[in-house]
């Protein structure tokens, strides 16, 4: 394994985990520093730092990919001191018992299962984050899971996160996108996703209540008529109902919006006047100055009505005398509000839901590294990291 830093240019747009770009390596910048550290060990492992020309032999080049809507690569960089880089594999890299460490490069235990890790810190020295190939060498494994913490210049504590699962060795070294940002708890809230989704085909032509899931607990004073504002000119009539954990909101309309007979359309605006708890005020586009609104143009398919009333005694997903909740499977009435419980695709192995985020998340119970929690602690009964 040997991992090649280069300190250039590097491409912005935000890609899934793991997805493969397959245009063409990112380009470095002329004049970039070199490193030329190398060591073998028993095992075949050879570990070096370099910004360009490293060796051939099965590889994969990772690129750290930042969501703009978070944070700028040059405000995320800016703040690192180092990253930590960690490999893993369910098939376990070393044994216990093997630990070494060479520099800033060691193979040790970095979760709670008995095997070893391979881990490395690499300093971050300018507004750019590194390019990272590494090298399979004598590893037994075809591909290998990464963990990427970023920490903090001034506390020196993991702010920034990211990571991808099997990331696959090849001899042309295949480049590997990895989502990489600032956690949600250090960043100004955002909306993150919203209930229906434009493009969603709703029961009927009327639409009662919309949900929206926030980054960040927000505070319920700040979500008024003022800041949710719904309609040409927010013209709509508009309660919020926020659940105990601060992150969903239920808005309801009154009278409800109604659309042609075949389509329902309006338009959203959350401005910056909705604050999370701590007085931070929402900035959707994190890399842009200033504290950008949420604003949506939503659409919706009118499709066939109710075929019958519903009320509290007929329906378990109405969430009160007054609305019920939408007709989706992931949407659930808890404590008076139309909650995301479940995911859209179903978590495989190794993975559970986070309903709120719509994500499969490596379960921080099973002691890999990549699910260990880069903060807070591990809740054992849905085995997600809280903050």
């Amino acid at each position: 394994m040997s991992p090649c830093l280069s300190r250039g240019a590097r491409e912005s747009s935000p890609e899934r985990r793991g997805a493969r770009r397959r245009d063409s390596a990112p380009q470095r910048r002329p004049g970039s520093r070199r490193w030329a550290e190398s060591l073998t060990w028993a095992s075949a492992l050879s570990v070096g730092l370099c910004a360009l020309g490293c060796a051939g032999g099965e590889a994969v080049e990772v690129t750290l990919s930042v969501d703009p809507a978070i944070s700028s690569e040059s405000d995320l960089a800016s703040s690192l001191s180092e990253l930590t880089f960690i490999l893993d594999s369910a098939e376990g890299l070393y044994p216990a018992g093997s630990e070494r460490v060479s520099g800033d490069l060691r193979v040790e235990n970095a979760d709670s299962d008995p095997e070893l890790e391979i881990v490395t810190n690499v300093a971050v020295q300018d507004s750019h984050l590194p390019v990272v190939r590494i090298e399979r060498g004598g590893l037994s494994v075809t591909s290998v899971d990464l963990r990427v913490l970023g920490k903090s210049k001034e506390t020196g504590e993991a702010v920034a996160d990211g990571g991808a699962l099997g990331l696959s060795f090849s001899s042309d070294a295949r480049p590997e996108s990895v989502p990489f940002n600032f956690r949600d708890s250090l960043r100004p809230p955002r909306v993150s996703r919203l209930f229906p989704e434009s493009g969603r085909e709703i029961q009927g032509c009327d639409l009662q209540v919309l949900t929206l899931v926030f980054s960040r607990p927000m505070d319920p004073a700040s979500l008024t008529p003022e800041s949710v504002l719904v309609g040409p000119q927010g013209t709509a009539t508009t309660k919020v109902a926020m659940a105990s954990s601060g992150l969903v909101a239920d808005v309801t309309f009154t009278p409800p919006i109604s659309g042609d007979g075949s389509r329902v359309v309006f338009d959203l605006q959350v401005t910056s006047a909705a604050r999370a708890e701590d007085g931070t005020r929402l900035d959707q586009a994190g890399s842009e100055p200033g504290d950008q609104p949420f604003e949506s143009l939503v659409r919706l398919d009118c499709g066939p009505p109710p075929s019958f009333p519903c009320d509290m005694s007929t329906c378990p997903w109405s969430c009160g005398v007054e609305k019920e909740c939408l007709h989706l499977p992931q949407i659930e009435c808890v404590e008076g509000v139309c909650t995301p419980t479940k995911c859209v695709v179903e978590c495989g192995g190794g993975s559970v839901c986070d309903p709120v985020r719509d994500a499969c998340l490596p379960d921080c119970r099973t002691g890999d590294a990549l699910s260990a929690c880069a903060s807070g602690a591990c809740d054992p009964a849905t085995g997600l990291c809280g903050d």
